[in-house]
């Protein structure tokens, strides 16, 4: 059994740690880039090597909570050194 809040290798880990992120826009751990690994994803409900990518990124925003944005690289990028480039 693994221990609470440690990494798993599965989408709720992932869903946990950015739901529990600040949520302040001038906060740069408010911020959460996941790299999307596109020869992993979901088959028969378990993330795995050659399964349905897009599925895992449906189930994966489907974790995250209403205070979550999902955006585009260079909107994140544009928002990130707007409210906390120095």
């Amino acid at each position: 059994m693994r221990a609470a809040g440690k990494p798993d290798g599965q989408l709720s880990y992932i869903a946990r740690k950015v739901n529990a992120a600040p949520t302040d826009p001038t906060d740069e751990n408010s911020y959460s880039f996941i790299i999307l690994n596109v020869w992993s994803g979901l088959n028969g409900g378990k993330l795995v090597a050659h399964g349905n990518t897009m599925d895992a990124v449906a189930e994966l925003i489907g974790q995250f909570g209403d205070q979550v944005e999902v955006v585009s690289p260079t909107v994140f990028m544009d928002r990130l050194i707007a409210n906390c480039g120095k």
